[in-house]
């Protein structure tokens, strides 16, 4: 039996006796701890488990002999006799982590100590509504997986970030790959052959964010996705909020100008088009037209990363038009801030490399339309993330699946 089978077996249960679901779940206990926790003696995990240590024992040295535990010898005493560790094999599973915007690609893989294995793979093609388009981006991820841990024999699941609209519990997209009568997520999950979770990326961001990075130990935060759109995930008491079908967080779309531009979701005056990427290309084109001075020439394919190149490099017209960018965001999040009181607010996604370009003119915007006091408990930060914030959220929400922390008593 491989190690995949064996670790996702562990897992799922199929136990049909009373006494072997218990032993199975005093397995699924024992590793979620050490996934969790870290390496921890046979006594520890007694106590925490409020099991016999022989029967602890026992579950160890199953475990070892599938190659999910390591036996991790004596660690340092902290009074008394030295204690043996027994820690998680951080190469019995890998999840596979996908996250597809509208213009790329990025693949990665984790081990069960959460770090990458090699590098991260990263590959430039539109996204298009076709099965060829799914079949390129999985011949992709198998090929990476078999380069990266020679196939896909311990893989434990796969998270996949896809922008737009969505619902991860029915793994239905409703944006962008939506030619299937299937659930996307369940066509990649029949071509990968293992357990595919499926969300859409500012969620994804915010979970990366919340686990690994500036929100760790947070439990109220607001993650900004500012790229070619504006998308918003949140945490509310330590927990993601989707919402009743997987909708919430469509902050680009809340209307705040009443003769604004038209949206691509058909409506006009959407904060989106103030505030993201293709706004960003179009003050620009409209600035230049109007014979304002810059380092961009009207007569360029000027893109919105030309427009951050340019604000980092001193363009004083792109650094103009991200402090606009940077007002109207401070005035949408102000409603956001009163009705969601965080403890912090993170910016991710392209735009949010401007850094203080960015943040500054938010934070001015923010403290003119918010209520002082609200303000001031919401901390506004740039993702020290930045283009793995996704990724670490897909990686996030398989290991949430398979190494559900609620089963540990403590």
């Amino acid at each position: 039996m491989n190690q995949t089978s064996t670790l996702n077996k562990l897992f799922r249960s199929n136990e049909t006796t009373t006494i072997g679901k218990k032993r199975q779940m005093l397995w699924q206990h024992i590793v979620s701890l050490l996934y969790h926790l870290g390496p921890l003696s046979n006594p520890e995990l007694s106590q925490l488990l409020n099991i016999s240590i022989p029967t602890i024992n026992r579950s160890l040295l199953y475990l070892i002999d599938l190659k999910i535990v390591n036996d991790l010898g004596l660690g340092n005493s902290i009074g008394g006799r030295r204690p043996n560790l027994f820690g998680i094999n951080p190469e019995s599973g890998f999840v596979l982590a996908i996250d597809i915007s509208l213009f790329s690609v990025r693949i990665a893989l984790m081990d069960l100590q959460n770090e990458l294995v090699g590098r991260v793979l990263h590959f430039d093609t539109p996204l298009e509504n076709t099965p060829e388009y799914v079949e390129f981006v999985i011949d992709k991820a198998l090929k990476f997986t078999q380069e990266a841990c020679g196939g896909t024999e311990r893989l434990i699941g796969a998270g996949i970030a896809l922008p737009g609209l969505l619902n991860p519990q029915s793994g239905c997209s409703f944006t962008h790959l939506t030619y299937s009568q299937q659930p996307i997520r369940d066509v990649f999950q029949e071509k990968l052959g293992i357990p595919v979770f499926i969300d859409n990326d500012a969620r994804m961001m915010t979970m990366g964010e919340f686990r690994f990075g500036k929100a760790k130990g947070k439990n109220n935060i607001l993650c900004l996705n500012i790229g070619a759109g504006l998308g918003l995930g949140m945490i509310f008491d330590g927990k993601i909020y989707q919402g009743a079908n997987g909708f919430a967080g469509e902050f680009g779309h809340i209307k705040i100008m009443d003769d604004g531009v038209q949206c691509i979701c058909g409506k006009n005056g959407c904060l989106e088009t103030l505030t993201s990427g293709p706004a960003l290309e179009r003050r620009i084109h409209e600035e230049l037209a109007r014979g304002a001075v810059s380092s961009l020439q009207s007569n360029m394919n000027i893109s919105y990363e030309d427009v951050i190149a340019a604000a980092l490099a001193d363009d004083p017209l792109s650094i103009h038009l991200i402090a606009e960018c940077g007002n109207w965001l401070g005035r949408g999040l102000a409603t956001l801030v009163h009705l969601h009181n965080p403890e912090m607010i993170i910016l991710g996604g392209v735009i949010s490399q401007t850094g203080h370009l960015l943040l500054d003119s938010i934070n001015q915007s923010l403290n003119q339309c918010a209520i002082s006091k609200i303000r001031k408990e919401a901390q506004i930060v740039i993702s020290g993330l930045g283009d793995k914030a996704a990724l670490l959220g897909a990686q996030s929400i398989v290991i949430n699946h398979v190494f559900p922390f609620q089963l540990v008593r403590k």
